[in-house]
């Protein structure tokens, strides 16, 4: 059967969905390459379910410098955990590294037959304590959504609302959207953190 057949027969017979087989995906579809080069002020990436960068914007390559690291090593969590580049500008670290392990431990329930991703996970706790110490927590979260702020080198602290957006739901391929915050919008409390919804993103 195909892989939309296979989903008919489950809602038909069990009224649920079969599990969809994790997979590292990691070819740009070419419409969600135009996508991202239409958002020409918007810091954006797409990433896979390991977390692995495999396109971005200009004004996302502005924030996160991907076209400095070697193909191989634009995953966002090496790049948080095991390179203090970006790290080090992410202001409320402590509370933000904690966030972001969270949401990675959901996603890495849903692939952790896959080895890529296992290895990913035995390789940053050999490389990163704070890594180490926070999946030792075994703290589980929903999608990461709310306010980060980042040092810029050219415009000091900026604040940025983020999101993720489901873009292939079959392949796990999600797009991460941060938009900067206006500075008459600065004070104003924002929906922070990663949502308690353990459903898919």
């Amino acid at each position: 059967m195909t892989p939309e057949e296979r989903q008919h027969l489950y809602l038909l017979a069990q009224n649920r969905l079969p599990a969809a087989p994790a997979q590292s995906w990691c070819e740009m579809p070419p419409l969600i390459r135009r996508l991202l080069d239409d958002l020409t002020e918007r810091p954006a990436f797409v990433m896979n379910l390991r977390w692995d960068v495999i396109g971005w914007n200009a004004a996302g390559d502005g924030l996160f410098s991907f076209s400095d690291y070697p193909a191989g090593s634009r995953n966002m969590l090496w790049m948080y955990f095991a390179d203090d580049r970006l790290s080090r500008r992410v202001q409320d670290w402590p509370r933000q590294a904690s966030q972001i392990v969270a949401s990675f431990r959901r996603d890495y329930a849903a692939g952790k037959d896959a080895p890529d991703m296992q290895a990913l996970a035995d390789h940053l706790q050999a490389t990163s304590r704070t890594f180490r110490r926070l999946w030792h927590d075994h703290d589980v979260q929903g999608r990461c959504e709310g306010r980060r702020s980042f040092d810029m080198a050219d415009r000091g602290p900026v604040a940025f609302d983020h999101t993720t957006l489901i873009v292939d739901q079959d392949r796990h391929l999600r797009l991460v959207y941060y938009a900067a915050v206006e500075r008459g919008e600065a004070g104003r409390k924002p929906m922070d953190g990663c949502s308690t919804d353990h459903a898919a993103e």
